[in-house]
This record gives C-alpha cells, structure tokens and sequence, in this order.
C-alpha cells in the first residue's frame, strides 16, 4: 500500500470514530444495536453548513468520481455508478464512502499505471473533502485531532502534488 493510501485509510478511519464520537451514530438494527455512522444526519450537517460548496476538490472529485465494481458474468468490472444525488455535499460524501469500500474492498491496488494515476488523484481530491468535513463541526473536528499522533497529525493531509490539473 502506498503512502498516499495509508493517509487516506487512516483519515477515513479517524472520520467515522470522530463522527461517531461526536453524536453522529446510530445503531444497526439488524446487529443488536452495533454503533455505526449516522451518514444521513452528517451529509444533512454538512450540506447545512455550507463549508464544502466552494472547495474545489470537491466539484473536481464530482466530475470523475470512483467507479464502483461490480460481479458480472463471473467477472468484476468496474463501471460508474450514480452518488444518490443530493446535491454535492451529499455526493462528495458518497464518493469518499465508495473510495473506502473500493481500497479495502475492491481489489484496487493492481491496476495499470494509467488506473493508478487516476486512483491516487481521488484520494488526493479525496482527502481535501475530509479535511474540510472535519471542520464543520467542533466536535467532529477535536474528536478528529485528540489522541492523534502529532507526526501523523501534521502530515495526514499534506500531499506533494498539486491539484491544479483535471482528473484523467
């Protein structure tokens, strides 16, 4: 696993403890009452607050955003596949959503170069969304940070490349 899929798996990780943390929870009716992330209430959270309407990432990881796969025929194409809809805040959620089910679910990891360079351009375009979804609320955001690494706290969402360009 490269670095860059490491940041993005801990910062996804850390996001659904501090939601979960911070009173976005609900329980699995169908696990006896197992806690999971209340993702409705957050997306309608987040849509509410407004933070992410202008991030760029965001409409930059909407454009092109992670394809889904699927089991066809004995095979397992990846194809695209609608967020929900929503409006983008909801989406961008849903696409960060599909990039974790993708990294550990998906058999991502032994694409060609050309797949490889789109992946780590939505988890770049990915981790700005997260950073920005911390911060809109308090909570979330000191859930996030407390009992953090301090190293890892000051490199998790610093990535080398620019995103100025579009995705491929």
């Amino acid at each position: 696993m490269n670095l860059l899929r490491l940041k993005f798996s801990v910062a996804f990780q850390r996001l659904e403890y501090a939601l979960k943390e911070a009173g976005y929870h609900r329980p699995k009716s169908d696990q006896n009452d197992a806690a999971e992330v209340d993702w409705p209430r957050f997306k309608k959270a987040a849509n509410a607050s407004g933070a992410t309407a202008s991030l760029p990432e965001l409409h930059q990881l909407l454009m092109d955003p992670p394809m889904k796969q699927y089991s066809r025929d004995g095979a397992l194409p990846w194809d695209a596949a609608e967020l929900g809809g929503g409006g983008s805040t909801f989406e961008a959620i849903e696409a960060i959503k599909r990039m974790r089910n993708n990294l550990f679910h998906g058999g991502k990891g032994n694409e060609a170069a050309h797949a490889q360079e789109r992946s780590d351009k939505l988890l770049q375009l990915g981790l700005a969304v997260i950073e920005k979804l911390i911060t809109i609320d308090p909570k979330v955001e000191h859930a996030f940070w407390d009992t953090f690494d301090s190293h890892f706290e000051k490199s998790v969402f610093q990535i080398a490349p620019q995103l100025d360009e579009g995705i491929n």
